[in-house]
């Protein structure tokens, strides 16, 4: 049991590291395109 429960806390410590890690560059690569957008469109 003990085992069982340190797997799913394992798993779920990797997954959540890794949707942060996804949602940085996301963030990241739409703050470059924004940022693409505006130069290439002034308003």
């Amino acid at each position: 049991f003990s085992t069982f429960v340190l797997i799913m806390i394992v798993t779920v410590g990797v997954i959540a590291f890794g949707a942060t890690i996804v949602a940085k560059l996301l963030n990241k690569a739409s703050i470059l395109a924004y940022r693409s957008l505006i130069k290439t469109r002034p308003v």
